[in-house]
């Protein structure tokens, strides 16, 4: 008779000796090699590679990475995704994850978390460094060998784009700890990690998410609108985690930027105080399995393609963001941006299909700076700045331009007909012409900014407002001289010109209506 408490298996000629973990993608075992030494085996679920595609995702994965190389990773020492039972095994971590260990003691002392943050973020940079994503970076996938962290389970991360997982609404990640682009199925980019890598630092920090807790869909609406709570977070790591959790990718900081937060002056004090760190407790005295030679890989009958080596860490020309501006600074900006919509406003009130033109033609060369600006932005991201990216980007804006063209209508028609149904329903309610065309200018106006496909309208603007008006005397001159503008044009409108019409379009339709119907109705 099978006992109910038998050994599971061999696999791979690996000796299994019992379950320490399980996921989404596999349930982890203990086990040991033919020469004793004790690893960590990932047996695969059939849903992550079921048929021949699946295998060879996995087998490129895996020869990706193997490329990662670092004290602070647990790295991948074997895999066999062409076996009855596909698996992967890594470097045995000894410890407790950062997770147990905060709920079970609390959040780390300050000089802890700076400790945990800057050795995590280097592992961040080692993975990225392969070319490699993790896309799941969570305290249960940090390991405390000791004082330092070390990152676990980053295998299969482009298994995550498999449509046969997405397609079906799986959720690849840990709500709480997932990036705001995943909610809307962007693709994950080294951004994605440093939200992941911010949120966990918090975590640490604060004993809590920075999302909170709750019902899943309350903490990813959270999440979605960017409402991170970081109220336990120590001072000078309190600006740089705010803007690694921003909701935009493009506005977090990269990995080099935030290693630069973390060595500068105010923020590393936090690890030179001695006195701090005599207050921090203990924590237990793990150790790290000592790395090993990784064994020769058996990947696939035939051949695959390497990746090519370990790189620098690429350095976009973006600076690092400095913090949420002071009130002063976002007033004015705020004050610009209303200058601007009560331009529209008044201009509409002045020539509305002119300034319907206009307004067009402004989001659809707005959108074309934003993605050309993403574009070059990711290139640089991902193998670092070259002489060509400046003509590069000249050359693409005119494709950039058309990509973004049936954006523009969709956000320039839904800002059109709400200014329309505005306008009309004034007229109706008594308003004249003049008044009625102005409100449904600025609520026009007001839709292009946060309407469908805004996006790429805001920032753009947004971040020329925020240039133009970052001086307090320059900027407040700026705001005055744009409302002056729109005073003016307030003052030299002379009645509506519906050029290139010949008058308003009810009248156009009364004239047709008695052209076809001359005797009446």
């Amino acid at each position: 008779m099978t006992s109910l408490h038998a050994r599971p298996p061999d696999i791979g000629g690996y000796r299994l000796l019992r379950r320490i973990g399980e996921g989404g993608m596999g349930v982890v075992h203990l086990a040991e090699d033919r020469d004793g030494r004790q690893v960590a085996l990932k047996v695969l679920r059939p849903h992550v590679v079921g048929d021949e595609e699946g295998r060879q995702r996995l087998a490129r994965e895996v020869a990706s990475l193997r490329k990662v190389q670092s004290p602070h990773v647990a790295e991948v020492l074997d895999a066999d995704p062409w076996g009855e039972t596909p698996y992967v095994v890594t470097r045995l971590v000894r410890g407790r994850s950062l997770h147990d260990l905060v709920r079970e003691h609390g959040p780390f002392h300050p000089t802890g978390v700076h400790h945990v943050a800057r050795l995590l973020l280097i592992a961040v940079r080692d993975v990225h460094s392969a070319d490699v994503l993790h896309r799941d970076l969570k305290p249960t996938n940090v390991v405390m060998a000791g004082r330092d962290p070390v990152l676990i389970d980053f295998g299969l991360a482009r298994l995550a784009d498999d449509p046969r997982l997405t397609m079906t609404g799986w959720l690849l990640g840990t709500p709480g700890y997932l990036a705001p682009e995943t909610l809307f199925g962007d693709p994950a980019t080294p951004a994605t990690d440093v939200h992941g890598w911010a949120a966990t630092v918090a975590y640490a920090a604060q004993g809590e998410p920075p999302y909170g807790r709750g019902h899943t869909m309350a903490v990813l609406e959270r999440t979605r609108r960017g409402e991170a709570s970081l109220g336990g977070v120590p001072a000078p790591l309190l600006a740089l985690l705010r803007a690694c959790l921003a909701v935009e990718p493009l506005d977090r900081p990269t990995v080099a930027e935030a290693m630069a937060a973390l060595d500068a002056p105010a923020t590393a004090a936090l690890r030179t105080s001695r006195a701090a760190a005599a207050a921090e407790p203990a924590t237990r005295p793990y150790t790290v399995v000592a790395p090993v030679p990784p064994p020769p890989l058996r990947l696939a009958p035939t051949p695959l393609a390497v990746p090519p080596g370990p790189r620098a860490a690429p350095t976009p020309s973006y600076p690092a963001p400095a913090g949420r501006p002071d009130g002063g600074a976002r007033l004015r900006r705020t004050a610009a941006l209303l200058a601007l919509l009560a331009g529209v406003a008044v201009a509409t009130r002045a020539a509305p299909y002119l300034t319907l033109f206009t307004v067009a033609l402004g989001v659809l060369v707005l959108r074309g700076v934003s993605r050309t600006q993403e574009a070059s932005w990711r290139r640089r991201y991902t193998r670092g700045p070259r002489w060509s990216d400046g003509p590069r980007s000249v050359v693409g804006y005119p494709w950039h331009l058309l990509a973004g063209a049936a954006g523009t209508v969709v956000n320039v028609t839904f800002a059109a007909g709400l200014a329309a149904t505005t306008t009309v329903g004034m007229l109706v309610l008594g308003s004249t012409g003049p008044e009625a065309l102005t409100v449904g200018g600025a609520v026009g106006g007001w839709s292009t900014w946060w309407g469908p496909g805004s996006r790429r309208v805001r920032q753009p603007l947004g971040w020329a407002t925020g240039v133009l008006t970052r001086g307090t005397v320059v900027g407040w001159c700026a705001v005055g001289m744009l409302a002056l503008a729109v005073a003016a044009l307030w003052l030299v409108t002379d009645g509506v010109s519906w050029a290139p019409a010949s008058g308003p379009p009810w009248q156009e339709l009364r004239d047709a209506l008695r052209a076809a119907f001359p005797s009446g109705l």
